[in-house]
């Protein structure tokens, strides 16, 4: 076996793989002397089919499976052994392209396309300034979050037609695009608070149902991406390239009647005894929305800053190959159309995936496991606390954590936030952040630019 690299140029780079009949021939035979005990074919006891007869039935095949494994486990030992950092996977050329005669071949030559990972200055960081704000708390917002916690609490009947204050539960099924439900689509029983819905013309459409009936929501509908996947249940990275419309059908109207404000519900909200009067409520409620618009105003300075380092750093990328890429790994069938449509999003998050790698691995920013232990306790206790329920001991929550984190989604999720937490602290430590009051209507309206 003979394997080279050659540099088409900063970003992209061929590995061609040069294989002879003593890299496969023994591993060929193995495998053939395999099928032959187990080949079933009439005229023959199980175990004598003749050699010659295994080798013109499977013959072909069974190089093409031990050569692609040979292949497959060649380039990624290769590409580890050399520490080459690369974006995607090895794009192998294919057969017609190499020419290549299974039938008759003893030598063979394969090339394989590698998109190479930039590199990034981690100096940059040290000359970015940027503005944090300070979400201010205010009479008009302690009103609505007050009314939103008693609604919380209130009494939930089904209506038969929906008002505004309604919240509607139905099955969203995805579209293509002659308007027909995709098979295999997306489909996913979710809900929507029709108060909570900011484009206009989709809230206009969402009063007035009534269980059964289905209207359709475009792409660009839902309040943002996060709410999109939230609705959908599904990861909001998985919906980069989806533009589909979807048809939602109304299966319940529920109707929210706020519930009356005295003693009975401020033990209910904040355990008993805790809160003894409407102004205590305000406070602990200014508190609690302090600390939710604290940490909305930390996801706003990570995407400023997100948006500061990309355009700082002029980040390349091995465009046309993460194209190709994407056209064959991709499990939804996608066109070149659709890609080229959304490659910008998608390339502009690729970028700042690189930049955090960068930072992980000079500043050895690491979670152990025992921060994800201890994190996903603090997350048991809160959702106890949330549904007032008595707390386990320590000993029942540590096993429960170990419990979720033996759950190998749930533990990408926590480590994901675990190391969003460590990036974000190491960025405000090192970034000049000029710190700037505003009302939280104002941060809406600077948020939706």
């Amino acid at each position: 076996m003979n394997i080279v690299r050659e540099n088409i140029d900063n970003l992209n780079a061929l590995v061609k793989i040069k294989l002879g009949p003593e890299d496969y021939e023994s591993k060929v035979e193995n495998r053939l002397k395999e099928l032959k005990k187990k080949a079933k074919i009439p005229g023959f006891r199980q175990g004598h089919v003749p050699m010659g007869m295994i080798k013109k039935m499977a013959g072909t095949s069974t190089l093409v499976e031990e050569i692609n494994q040979i292949l497959s486990k060649s380039i990624n030992e290769y590409i580890a052994e050399n520490e080459i950092s690369i974006l995607g996977n090895p794009l192998p050329k294919r057969d017609e392209e190499l020419k290549i005669d299974w039938e008759k071949q003893k030598e063979f030559e394969f090339e394989f396309e590698l998109g190479l990972a930039p590199q990034f200055d981690l100096s940059i960081i040290d000359k970015i300034k940027i503005e944090k704000y300070e979400i201010q708390v205010d009479s008009k917002l302690l009103d609505q979050q007050t009314l939103d916690v008693a609604k919380r609490y209130g009494q939930v009947s089904e209506t038969k037609v929906s008002v505004e204050d309604d919240m509607l539960t139905g099955l969203f099924e995805e579209l293509d695009k002659q308007g027909n439900v995709i098979d295999n689509g997306i489909s996913h029983k979710g809900s929507m608070l029709i108060s909570t819905i900011e484009n206009k013309k989709l809230k206009k459409s969402l009063i007035g149902l009534a269980p059964g009936i289905s209207i359709v929501i475009k792409y660009d509908q839902f309040n943002s991406e996060e709410d999109k996947a939230r609705i959908l249940g599904k990861k909001k990275e998985d919906l980069i390239f989806n533009k589909s419309s979807f048809k939602f059908t109304v299966e319940k109207v529920n109707h929210i009647t706020p519930t009356e404000i005295n003693q009975e519900f401020f033990d209910k909200v904040f355990g008993p005894g805790n809160v003894k009067n409407k102004e205590e409520f305000r406070e602990k409620i200014s508190a609690d929305l302090k600390k939710q618009f604290d940490h909305t105003s930390d996801q706003k300075l990570m995407l400023d800053i997100q948006e500061k380092i990309i355009e700082k750093s002029k980040i390349s990328l091995p465009n046309e190959f993460l194209k190709k890429w994407l056209l064959n790994a991709n499990d939804k069938a996608l066109t070149m159309e659709e890609i080229n449509s959304e490659y910008d999003v998608y390339a502009k998050s690729l970028k700042w995936q690189i930049v955090e790698n960068n930072i992980i691995k000079e500043k050895n920013l690491a979670v152990s496991r025992e921060d994800a232990e201890n994190y996903t306790i603090g997350l048991l206790r809160q959702q106890f606390a949330q549904y007032q329920q008595l707390t386990p001991d320590e000993d029942q929550l540590k096993d429960t954590a170990r419990n979720v984190l033996a759950n190998q989604e749930e533990a990408k999720r926590i480590y994901d936030q675990l190391y969003d937490a460590k990036m974000l602290e190491f960025l405000k430590t090192n970034i000049k952040i000029k710190e700037k009051k505003i009302s939280y209507d104002d941060f809406l309206k600077l948020a939706k630019k």
